[in-house]
């Protein structure tokens, strides 16, 4: 049966004093066996405020030392990930894991899905599932512990698989927030009691949405490869998400000076590792903008700092549109609305653009029968 004491959770119900225990040992773990982090020899951290004094860690610094924040001999590394920043040449980051990090993820997914799942649930994985370590498998690997049915579908890219995730009948569906919208919109039929959204910004308006269109809760889970794909889940309670304290200490800081910012303010999310094995992280950016609330539970995550706020702005007003299959930018809006859309649709569609600040832009409007909509993956960047 689910649980509904979300506080007793083993990733929640950690103490302060243990995380500063895990804290001191992350640091001195690093002090010890990583070159990047020799500037952390000799210093002592005796409260866990003291964490501000020490330097960030950036993205940049991930690309370029990322190797040198390694504390385990080569042989312990299971698990290497590759980022590439999209339309860029840089050279990626690379991030590094141990078995043991790996298990974590695991421990922590299958507590999670715990809270929305009950044995024999069938849990569709709308997420990228080839790579054997990458996030649908762990989270596959957390389902079959928690007794669950871990259907591992992979992202949908085609009318086919979207019909195929719709006939293999889940009870639970995890998966970005378009691709679970259009899943909705073309088969109303379904009646899964939970959707996870994840992997990309979740607008406010995809709670609404579910629930009219399938009866369902709505949960969000944040997670990024640094956090080793997991980092906070929402309970059916609805009060934020739940941080692995057992894992990760989160400050909000302002983006341009770096000072911690009280609870409840909306600044830049910076995340600390607390028992990672292969590459520790102490105070890495994330480049997200977030709030935090006093319970240190994630209130909510803005999507990236560096993004046009428009963008968001935008996907909260087309989002809850029925009659929009999907949409993309192609040196504007293209937009695949369905064949019953209203005759001044694009009108209409110009209304929400200048209302997300958006004036001027061009608007494509294709008219596609529901047998043939699916998912526009490029950039929601207008």
């Amino acid at each position: 049966m689910r649980t509904s004491d979300y506080s007793a959770a083993s990733f929640t119900a950690v103490s302060d004093e243990e995380r500063f225990v895990y804290l001191r040992e992350q640091l001195a773990r690093c002090a010890g066996h990583s070159p990047f982090y020799a500037y952390l020899r000799g210093v002592e951290v005796r409260r866990q405020e003291d964490l501000a004094s020490l330097p960030f860690v950036t993205a940049e610094d991930i690309k370029k030392s990322g190797s040198r924040m390694i504390c385990v001999p080569a042989s312990r590394i299971e698990r290497i990930v590759s980022l590439r920043s999209s339309g860029t040449s840089d050279a990626p980051k690379r991030l590094y894991f141990t078995a043991g990090d790996l298990e974590r993820t695991v421990a922590f997914f299958r507590e999670g899905m715990g809270w929305m799942c009950d044995p024999g649930d069938r849990t569709a994985i709308l997420l990228p599932c080839a790579s054997p370590y990458g996030v649908g498998q762990l989270l596959r690997a957390g389902l079959e512990r928690l007794g669950a049915v871990p259907l591992c579908l992979g992202v949908p890219a085609s009318p086919e698989e979207m019909d195929a995730a719709a006939s293999a009948g889940p009870d639970v569906l995890v998966g970005m927030p378009w691709q679970v919208r259009l899943l909705a919109l073309r088969h109303p039929e379904l009646r899964p009691k939970t959707v996870l959204l994840s992997a990309d910004y979740v607008p406010e308006a995809a709670y609404r949405f579910f629930q009219k269109a399938w009866s369902c809760d709505t949960l969000c889970h944040y997670g990024m490869t640094e956090t080793g794909y997991g980092c906070a889940v929402e309970s059916p309670e609805h009060r934020g998400m739940y941080l692995r304290r057992d894992e990760l200490i989160a400050e909000v800081v302002d983006p341009d000076t770096g000072r911690v910012l009280p609870w409840g303010e909306t600044g830049e999310l910076v995340l600390t590792t607390l028992r990672r094995e292969a590459m520790p992280l102490i105070r890495c950016r994330t480049g997200d903008l977030a709030r935090l609330s006093d319970g240190g539970r994630i209130e909510r995550v803005y999507g990236r700092l560096a993004a046009d706020r428009r963008i968001y702005a935008l996907q909260e007003a087309l989002f809850p549109i029925p009659w929009l299959w999907d949409y993309r930018s192609s040196g504007g809006l293209l937009a695949n609305v369905s064949e019953d859309a209203p005759a001044d649709c694009a009108d209409l569609l110009r209304e929400r653009l200048d209302g997300s600040g958006y004036h001027g832009v061009g608007i494509t409007v294709e008219r596609v029968p529901a047998s043939r909509a699916a998912p526009l993956y490029t950039d929601k960047r207008i």
